[in-house]
Protein backbone atom coordinates (compact mmCIF):
# COMPACT_ATOMS: atom_id res chain seq x y z
CA UNK A 1 0.00 0.00 0.00
CA UNK A 2 1.53 3.65 -0.68
CA UNK A 3 2.34 5.95 2.11
CA UNK A 4 -0.48 8.54 2.59
CA UNK A 5 -0.10 11.88 1.22
CA UNK A 6 -0.30 14.98 3.63
CA UNK A 7 -1.87 18.39 2.48
CA UNK A 8 -1.87 21.10 4.98
CA UNK A 9 -3.22 19.12 8.20
CA UNK A 10 -5.40 16.37 6.96
CA UNK A 11 -4.20 13.12 5.53
CA UNK A 12 -5.30 11.83 2.60
CA UNK A 13 -4.92 7.55 2.04
CA UNK A 14 -4.64 5.79 -0.97
CA UNK A 15 -6.97 3.38 -1.40
CA UNK A 16 -5.77 -0.40 -1.34
CA UNK A 17 -6.52 -2.28 -4.79
CA UNK A 18 -5.50 -5.53 -3.58
CA UNK A 19 -9.11 -5.60 -1.13
CA UNK A 20 -11.33 -6.51 -4.10
CA UNK A 21 -9.42 -10.05 -4.34
CA UNK A 22 -9.40 -11.30 -0.70
CA UNK A 23 -12.83 -12.93 -0.91
CA UNK A 24 -11.53 -14.78 -4.03
CA UNK A 25 -8.62 -16.27 -2.21
CA UNK A 26 -9.61 -16.45 1.06
CA UNK A 27 -11.80 -19.19 -0.61
CA UNK A 28 -9.17 -20.70 -2.90
CA UNK A 29 -6.72 -20.91 0.01
CA UNK A 30 -9.09 -22.62 2.47
CA UNK A 31 -9.83 -24.90 0.26
CA UNK A 32 -6.60 -25.70 -0.45
CA UNK A 33 -5.11 -26.00 2.97
CA UNK A 34 -8.23 -27.60 4.85
CA UNK A 35 -8.41 -30.38 2.00
CA UNK A 36 -11.64 -32.08 1.21
CA UNK A 37 -14.17 -33.71 3.76
CA UNK A 38 -15.70 -36.69 1.88
CA UNK A 39 -19.44 -38.31 2.98
CA UNK A 40 -19.40 -42.01 4.40
CA UNK A 41 -21.22 -43.11 0.84
CA UNK A 42 -18.18 -41.34 -1.14
CA UNK A 43 -15.47 -43.05 0.55
CA UNK A 44 -16.99 -46.32 0.37
CA UNK A 45 -17.67 -45.60 -3.41
CA UNK A 46 -13.76 -44.80 -3.69
CA UNK A 47 -12.96 -47.77 -1.37
CA UNK A 48 -14.91 -50.39 -4.13
CA UNK A 49 -13.48 -48.80 -6.86
CA UNK A 50 -9.99 -49.01 -5.48
CA UNK A 51 -10.51 -53.04 -5.38
CA UNK A 52 -12.16 -53.33 -8.79
CA UNK A 53 -11.26 -50.57 -11.03
CA UNK A 54 -13.79 -51.77 -13.80
CA UNK A 55 -16.74 -51.39 -11.38
CA UNK A 56 -19.92 -50.38 -12.80
CA UNK A 57 -22.43 -47.60 -11.29
CA UNK A 58 -24.82 -50.89 -11.04
CA UNK A 59 -22.65 -52.92 -8.86
CA UNK A 60 -21.25 -50.06 -6.94
CA UNK A 61 -25.29 -49.16 -6.06
CA UNK A 62 -26.15 -53.02 -5.44
CA UNK A 63 -22.99 -53.29 -3.08
CA UNK A 64 -23.69 -50.30 -1.19
CA UNK A 65 -28.10 -50.73 -1.49
CA UNK A 66 -28.10 -47.45 -2.53
CA UNK A 67 -29.71 -46.08 -6.06
CA UNK A 68 -27.98 -46.07 -9.19
CA UNK A 69 -29.13 -42.13 -9.55
CA UNK A 70 -27.13 -41.84 -5.80
CA UNK A 71 -24.27 -43.54 -7.30
CA UNK A 72 -23.77 -41.29 -10.31
CA UNK A 73 -24.32 -38.10 -8.28
CA UNK A 74 -21.41 -39.27 -6.10
CA UNK A 75 -19.04 -40.38 -9.04
CA UNK A 76 -19.78 -36.91 -10.99
CA UNK A 77 -18.33 -35.04 -7.59
CA UNK A 78 -15.48 -37.07 -7.10
CA UNK A 79 -14.69 -36.23 -10.70
CA UNK A 80 -15.02 -32.88 -10.35
CA UNK A 81 -13.00 -32.76 -6.63
CA UNK A 82 -10.42 -34.74 -9.41
CA UNK A 83 -10.62 -37.52 -6.93
CA UNK A 84 -11.45 -40.38 -9.42
CA UNK A 85 -11.16 -40.16 -13.27
CA UNK A 86 -12.28 -42.32 -16.26
CA UNK A 87 -10.24 -44.23 -18.59
CA UNK A 88 -11.86 -45.88 -21.81
CA UNK A 89 -15.44 -45.97 -22.43
CA UNK A 90 -18.40 -45.82 -20.23
CA UNK A 91 -18.99 -49.36 -21.69
CA UNK A 92 -15.41 -50.67 -21.34
CA UNK A 93 -13.35 -48.28 -19.24
CA UNK A 94 -11.87 -48.69 -16.17
CA UNK A 95 -11.95 -46.04 -13.31
CA UNK A 96 -8.94 -44.12 -12.31
CA UNK A 97 -7.96 -43.17 -8.39
CA UNK A 98 -5.84 -39.74 -8.77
Amino acid sequence: MPSPTFVARYVIQTRNDNKDNVGVNVGVNVGVNVGVKLSDIQTKVIELIKNNPSITHAEIAKALSITQRTVERTTKKLRDLRIIGREGSDKTGIWKLF
